[in-house]
C-alpha cells in the first residue's frame, strides 16, 4: 500500500514539472501553491498599423517662379498677343510661346459652340504657359462672337443701350451674362470696356463708346470690371489715355488729340482711374498723338505717357500696346522697329499679326540690351500673374 502512494506521488511530481516546461521561461511557477495566470499579449488592431497618410500638396509657384523657368525664347514669346492666323493657331503654337491669341469675326464664322471650345482647348494643350484667349465682344456694333446665329440668337447690345434701360445694375447683368457666354467657350478676356469720353458725333469713338459724362463712365467701368473677374473673364480698359473727341480712325492713320494735359486729368483719365481702382488686369494704351503729353510720338510708344500709368495712376497689371500694324504707326515708323520700341517704351504685351520678323527684333534687342534681361522678365512676370489672377495657372 505505501509502495503504491509512492508511485502515485512521483507521478504527480513529473506531471507538475512536464506542465512547468510548457509554460514560457518567464511564466513557469517557483511556488507551486500560487496558482499561474497567464495572459498573452494581444496584437494590436491592424487599423492602428496602416494609418493613411494625407500627401501635403506642393506649394503653388508664384509668377516669379514661373518666369525663372522660361528660356529667354520663351520670355519673348510672351510679349505677343497675335491675331489668330487664318487656317488656326496650331502650327504657330508649336513652334513658339506666344502669349495669347485674339479670335476675330474670320475665326468665329462656320464655327459652332462646341467646335470653337474644342478649338480653344487644343490651342491650349499645345502650350506650357496656358494662353490669353482674347476677343473683342464690346456690344453692338463691335462683337465677334455673338453676332453669330450659331452662338447667339441675338447678338449682345451696346453698353450704352443697357445704361438707357434700367442704369448700372442692367449693365452688370449684360456684363455678367456676356462674361459667362464668353468663358463656356474658352475665351477668358474681353477687350474692354472702353472709357473714351465722347461727346461729338463725328469723333473717331462716336458709335463705341457710352457718351457717357466722365463721372457716369466711370461709375460703368468699375461696375464692368467687377462683374467680369466676378466671371473669371480679364478686363481691358481702352483706349489709354483716351481718344475723346479725336477725328480719324488709327486704323488708317494718324490720330490727333490736342487736349492739354489739366483736362485729360479732369475727364479723360476719369474712367481710366475707376477701372485701375476697381483691380482691372490689363490697360491698353492706342497710338492717338496725345500732344498734351508727348507731342513727340504716339501714346503707344511714349514712356512719358506710359509712366502716367504707371507712376502716377499706379496700374502695376499688363500694358497693352494697341495693334502695332495699324497705319497710325506704319506710315511713321518700320513695324518691326516699332514693336521694340513699344517694349521699350513700357508695353508689356504687343497686339500685332503674327511675324517671325517681329519676333526676331524684339529677340535680337534683348540680346544687345536695348531691353535688359530685368526688363524683359519684369514683363514676363506681369503676363503671368494676369494669367494666374485669371486662373489659367
Amino acid at each position: 500500500m505505501t509502495t503504491k502512494r509512492l508511485s502515485v506521488l512521483l507521478c504527480l511530481v513529473l506531471l507538475l514539472q512536464l506542465c512547468g516546461c510548457a509554460l514560457p521561461e518567464d511564466q513557469r511557477f517557483i511556488n507551486p501553491t500560487e496558482p499561474v495566470i497567464w495572459e498573452p499579449t494581444m496584437p494590436k488592431p491592424t487599423e492602428e498599423l496602416s494609418e493613411t497618410l494625407t500627401p501635403t500638396p506642393a506649394p503653388r509657384k508664384t509668377a516669379e517662379q514661373i518666369a525663372a523657368e522660361l528660356s529667354r525664347s520663351q520670355k519673348v514669346a510672351q510679349l505677343f498677343l497675335v491675331k489668330c492666323p487664318a487656317g488656326g493657331a496650331a502650327e504657330l503654337l508649336k513652334e513658339y510661346d506666344v502669349g495669347g491669341i485674339i479670335l476675330y469675326g474670320q475665326d468665329t464664322a462656320g464655327e459652332t459652340p462646341s467646335s470653337l471650345r474644342s478649338e480653344i482647348q487644343s490651342y491650349q494643350d499645345l502650350v506650357p504657359v496656358k494662353l490669353i484667349i482674347a476677343v473683342d465682344e464690346e456690344g453692338y456694333p463691335v462683337n465677334r462672337v455673338s453676332n453669330r446665329e450659331a452662338f447667339r440668337s441675338k447678338e449682345f447690345p451696346s453698353v450704352r443701350s443697357a445704361y438707357d434701360d434700367n442704369g448700372v445694375q442692367a449693365v452688370r447683368e449684360q456684363e455678367g451674362e456676356k462674361s459667362r457666354f464668353l468663358r463656356n467657350l474658352g475665351i477668358n478676356v474681353n477687350l474692354g470696356p472702353i472709357c473714351d469720353l465722347v461727346t461729338e458725333d463725328d469723333a473717331f469713338m462716336a458709335d463705341r463708346s457710352m457718351r457717357l459724362t466722365e463721372i457716369a463712365t466711370s461709375e460703368v467701368v468699375a461696375a464692368m470690371v467687377n462683374v467680369m473677374h466676378s466671371n473669371s473673364v480679364g478686363a481691358v480698359l481702352k483706349h489709354f489715355p483716351g481718344y475723346g473727341n479725336s477725328t480719324g480712325d488709327s486704323h488708317t492713320g494718324r490720330v490727333i488729340n490736342d487736349n492739354d494735359e489739366a483736362i485729360y486729368w479732369a475727364y479723360d483719365f476719369k474712367p481710366f482711374q475707376a477701372g485701375i481702382e476697381a483691380g482691372v488686369g490689363a490697360v491698353m494704351v492706342s497710338h492717338s498723338l496725345a500732344t498734351g503729353l508727348d507731342p513727340t510720338v504716339p501714346a503707344s510708344l511714349s514712356e512719358d505717357v506710359i509712366g502716367i500709368l504707371r507712376e502716377k495712376l499706379k496700374f502695376d497689371g499688363v500694358i497693352l500696346c494697341d495693334d502695332i500694324t495699324m497705319e497710325a504707326v506704319t506710315d511713321y515708323y518700320e513695324v518691326n522697329e516699332a514693336a521694340v520700341q513699344a517694349i521699350m517704351a513700357g508695353n508689356d504685351m504687343i497686339i500685332t499679326t503674327w511675324s517671325e520678323e517681329m519676333y526676331h527684333a524684339v529677340y535680337e534687342a534683348v540680346n544687345l540690351g536695348r531691353i535688359t534681361e530685368d526688363e524683359l522678365t519684369e514683363h514676363v512676370i506681369r503676363i503671368i500673374q494676369w494669367k494666374m489672377d485669371l486662373g489659367l495657372l
